[in-house]
């Protein structure tokens, strides 16, 4: 792959995410988390109840970052944590009241935004690049997409 495609899809990433956080900040000015905790707690809210280690298969990130992310998400009142009754070593996780607020107003988001950028596109050009993000998330994680993939793609 060129060095031009490289720096492409770089620059696409953080001007996407870039977008996202402002939108996401104009609307919630005081919970001040980073980006990456919306995708969090998207996957919890839309699993209704998942166990951290689901929410770690699923993301394909490690269970200490979904650890430090549960710490942050709960400290906000974002989710509530709680054990499981099958297995006491394990945690479930479920949005509360706020935080399927923020989850919808994230989800509004991200279809406000891909109207946005995808505009210009034909539904035929729509579907070929759902392919090729399709195929290259495979190449990275080497398992059928989930949970906030498979909402968005």
């Amino acid at each position: 792959m060129s060095l031009i495609i490289d720096k492409v899809m770089v620059e696409i990433v953080k001007e996407l995410e870039s977008k996202y956080r402002k939108e996401l900040d104009s609307y919630f000015p005081d919970l001040n988390i980073n980006y990456s905790y919306y995708q969090y707690l998207l996957v919890i809210y839309l699993n209704k109840e998942i166990s951290q280690n689901e929410v770690a298969r699923q993301m394909n990130v490690l269970k200490s970052s979904v650890s430090k992310a549960v710490k942050v998400l709960s400290d906000k009142k974002l989710i509530i944590v709680y054990k499981d009754n099958r297995d006491v070593r394990s945690n479930i996780l479920k949005a509360s009241e706020k935080g399927v607020l923020v989850s919808k107003v994230y989800r509004k988001l991200i279809v406000k935004l891909n109207k946005e950028v995808f505009k210009d596109f034909n539904n035929d050009e729509i579907k070929e690049i759902k392919i090729i993000l399709k195929k290259i998330y495979l190449n990275l994680n080497g398992f059928e997409y989930q949970g906030i993939l498979k909402e968005i793609i």
